[in-house]
C-alpha cells in the first residue's frame, strides 16, 4: 500500500529547498564580496605606498631647502667679501 501524501512534509521538503538555494545565493554573493574587498585592499596599498614614496621625495626636498636657506647668509657674506668678527 503506498504511503499517503503528507503535506506537512511536502511544506518542509520545499522549505529545506528554498534555504538550501538562499544560502548557495549567499555564498556567491560574499565570495564575490571578498574578491571586491580583496582587488579594493590591493589598490588601496599601491595608492598608499605611492603616497609614501612622494611624500619621502617631498620631505627630501625640503630638507635640502632648509639646508641651503640656512646657509645662505653666510654665502652672501662671503661673496661680497664681509668677514665677522668671532663673538667672546
Amino acid at each position: 500500500m503506498p504511503r499517503a501524501r503528507n503535506p506537512s512534509r511536502d511544506r518542509l521538503a520545499e522549505a529545506i529547498a528554498l534555504l538550501l538555494r538562499c544560502q548557495a545565493a549567499f555564498l556567491a554573493r560574499t565570495v564575490a564580496a571578498d574578491r571586491e574587498l580583496g582587488e579594493t585592499r590591493r589598490r588601496s596599498d599601491e595608492i598608499l605606498r605611492r603616497i609614501d614614496e612622494r611624500f619621502d621625495r617631498i620631505e627630501a626636498l625640503l630638507l635640502e631647502n632648509l639646508r641651503l636657506a640656512q646657509a645662505l647668509p653666510d654665502r652672501v657674506r662671503e661673496k661680497l667679501g664681509i668677514k665677522i668678527a668671532p663673538q667672546p
